[in-house]
């Protein structure tokens, strides 16, 4: 079941890109602030000098690390990332948050029952509504075991998208949540980027969870952003 725009909690992915030689101090940040599912990749930057020189990283390997959360830990896992990690100083990495606009019931349910000991009382059970329908594009995210890139781009391809990118990186997160789940820590994963048409993200989302879900080999999990702004989009 994909659930869209209405949460019990409204939730963020964060993006944080950080020195490899931080992955031990992101990690416990982490763990620590109760987020049961992560995804971890290494990379290179290919932005020009002058944006690497801003965000520090000019130059060097990084970790990129992918999370969901939800919104109102925002202030304290950025206190703690900036008191461990030093975000503020030239060199350390950068973080943000994009809004998620639609997921797996699965994975919010978990994400609301792991962080229910965190949300502050006054916040547990409020109706946020959350749209994308300011924008014409929605970006689909697809963290799936390795292989099964191919049967995902298919899956989308039924549903009337044209094509997406993978790139390579495992997964993390808590035993209990990953036992839960029926998968494993530590598993190399594929990370499938689809951008399509807001009006056709739901049956993008639904085809892809139906080949390509959690129930699945794949074990994949699916989640939608908005796109503000795109080019290089076939019409």
């Amino acid at each position: 079941m994909i659930v869209e725009r209405k949460y019990h909690i409204e939730h963020r992915i964060l993006l944080l890109i950080t020195r490899m030689e931080d992955e031990k101090r992101v990690n416990r940040i982490l763990e620590k602030m109760r987020l049961p599912i992560y995804y971890q990749c290494r990379g290179n930057g290919t932005a020009n000098s002058e944006i690497l020189s801003l965000c520090g990283l000019r130059g060097t390997k990084r970790l990129v690390t992918l999370s969901i959360l939800p919104h109102s830990l925002i202030k304290d896992i950025f206190s703690e990332m900036s008191n461990n990690l030093l975000l503020e100083h030239k060199g350390r990495g950068i973080a943000v948050t994009i809004p998620v606009t639609g997921m797996q019931d699965v994975i919010r349910k978990i994400l609301e029952e792991q962080n229910g000991y965190t949300i502050p009382e006054k916040e547990r059970g409020e109706a946020v509504e959350m749209s994308d329908k300011e924008t014409a594009y929605s970006m689909i995210l697809v963290a799936a075991n390795y292989g099964y890139s191919d049967e995902i781009i298919n899956a989308a391809h039924k549903a009337g998208a044209k094509g997406g990118t993978v790139i390579k990186g495992r997964r993390r997160g808590s035993e209990n949540v990953m036992q839960y789940l029926g998968v494993t820590m530590q598993e190399e994963q594929e990370f499938t980027m689809i951008v399509v048409p807001k009006n056709q993200k739901s049956d993008v989302m639904v085809e892809i969870s139906r080949a390509c879900g959690l129930k699945t080999e794949a074990h994949g999990v699916v989640l939608a952003v908005p796109v503000e702004d795109i080019l290089g989009i076939e019409k």
